[in-house]
């Protein structure tokens, strides 16, 4: 990004100004007499100071209700005033005379991680963000532009803002608003399953550029650039609550069969390692320069263990796994895969994931592929048994038969026909749904189960197919070893599509 230093050498005399252009776009203003109600006027006071001060003011007004120039952020310093243009675009924004304004300009560039919002936008949850006076002294309203958007971060920025909200319904005596801003991005935000299986997710970039109004002046705040999550934070975790881990899941022990993946959270990670008895198998390196929609969020998958694979074929393990504990066959038939995976932090501090497998040989094991809290991808297996089902819906009617077709396959008036339906279905459509049992599964699974009955986006690995289904089950029963001593859980998942083909 580019920034465009004015320096007033001296008051800008009325009827003289500066026009400042962007490369494709510009804007006059103009110097007026104090109070003056036309558009890009500002008083230019008796010094430097005061002509760099009423500027800023002027173009923060025009930016707030044109945004002519694109995105900007604008403040003074003394008699410079410093331009920031948000729009990677602009690469030589300049600014001329009008009249015999005295003024000199540089151009310089602007990180872009200066603005950069230090919070995570979960989607699925309220999110507040407030707009405070700079001074503190009471406002008069309060107004948010937002820019939303996929792809390549601050070049696929739209030109205008995809919303403008603006609040005046303020409190009395009050020297700031709040807004929801999560909203805004939920319909941008986007987790997709390609049939490959490949899992990518789309955060979406949000913008904010604040404004408020004071003494019917309009400020501009610095602009802040986060980025959405398709997440959620629970009620005791409070206001705008964060995924701090580098990890982007909840248990740091996965149970899977014969490979896995785990998501981290491209923030906090700088490395991920994964380890076979001490031994180096895998090593992902993880990029901070978030620069597109797909970066936040990272799945890290490992390679296919035919060791495991094999061991299967060569053993037969049918029967036995039923009245063993979960660590005692976990051990037994785990494999040559990764075992431990580390994950270290940009911090400095490292992240540990523990990996136990499981091979079931009396069942076929499902995964399913949900979204988790934090808007990233997560793997369950059910390694025992599942069973499919299907319910119809028709609809029918009743018809006469008399007049039919006849023997010859021709139309009679007086034909009578008993190989005919009078009761005719006008249409009949199919809902599968599968039974799922878990198999034995630690107690630290039951936030997994629990983030999974409330995801809105779940697929099944079904008969070498990726297919998309929706929990039906309304309910669960946590469950604990005390209590349960074995914990294993039952779901029923109706698969989110009709039976036949009806997509026009």
């Amino acid at each position: 990004m580019k920034k465009l230093d004015i320096t007033i050498n001296s008051a800008i005399s009325i009827g003289n100004g500066i026009t400042i252009s962007s490369g494709t776009n510009e804007i006059t203003f103009v110097s007026a007499v104090e109070g003056s109600p036309d558009q890009n006027t500002f008083y230019a006071g008796s010094s430097s100071i005061d002509t760099a001060s009423a500027l800023v003011l002027a173009i923060r007004e025009a930016s707030a209700a044109t945004a002519v120039l694109g995105p900007l952020s604008v403040s003074s310093t003394n008699s410079i005033v410093s331009i920031n243009f948000m729009d990677t675009s602009v690469t030589a924004p300049s600014a001329s005379s009008v009249g015999y304004a005295s003024f000199s300009t540089s151009l310089s560039d602007v990180d872009n991680d200066l603005f950069e919002y230090d919070s995570q936008v979960l989607v699925r949850s309220p999110h507040y963000y407030k707009v405070t006076s700079d001074n503190g002294q009471f406002i008069q309203s309060a107004e948010l532009h937002i820019y939303v958007y996929i792809g390549s971060r601050y070049s696929d920025r739209p030109t205008q803002p995809t919303y403008v909200v603006r609040s005046s319904a303020l409190l009395a005596n009050t020297n700031s608003a709040t807004f929801n801003i999560s909203e805004f991005a939920k319909s941008f935000a986007e987790s997709t399953l390609a049939s490959s299986g490949t899992e990518v997710n789309w955060n979406p970039f949000i913008d904010i550029f604040p404004y408020y109004t004071q003494d019917n002046n309009v400020y501009a705040k610095q602009p802040e650039f986060g980025i959405a999550y398709n997440g959620y934070g629970y009620f005791e975790e409070g206001v705008n609550p964060t995924n701090e881990s580098a990890l982007a899941q909840s248990n740091n022990r996965i149970i899977a069969n014969g490979r896995f993946s785990l998501s981290v959270n491209a923030l906090k990670a700088s490395r991920v390692i994964l380890e076979k008895d001490g031994e180096v198998v895998q090593i992902e390196n993880i990029s901070n320069d978030l620069t597109f929609s797909t970066l936040p969020l990272l799945n890290i998958s490992s390679g296919v263990n035919k060791d495991f694979e094999q061991e299967a074929v060569n053993n037969n393990y049918s029967d036995i796994y039923e009245n063993l504990y979960l660590s005692e066959f976990t051990s037994t038939f785990s494999n040559s895969g990764a075992d431990t995976v580390y994950i270290e932090r940009l911090d400095g501090d490292v992240e540990v994931v523990n990996v136990e497998y499981v091979n079931e040989c009396k069942y076929d094991p499902v995964k399913l592929v949900f979204v988790n809290k934090f808007g990233a991808f997560q793997s369950v297996w059910f390694f025992k048994n599942n069973s499919l089902s299907m319910s119809v819906k028709e609809d029918s009617f009743r018809r006469n038969t008399i007049g039919g077709v006849n023997m010859f396959g021709r139309i009679s008036s007086d034909q009578f026909s008993t190989s005919q339906h009078q009761q005719k279905n006008l249409y009949k459509t199919g809902k599968q749904s599968i039974s799922l049992n878990s198999g034995f599964y630690p107690e630290e699974y039951n936030e997994v189960f629990r983030q999974m009955m409330l995801s809105n986006d779940v697929w099944i690995s079904y008969n070498n197919k990726i297919l998309p289904v929706n929990i039906s089950d309304s309910s669960i029963d946590y469950k604990t070893s005390i209590n349960d001593k074995l914990i294993e859980y039952s779901i029923k998942c109706d698969f989110a599509f009709d039976t036949i083909n009806s997509i026009n």
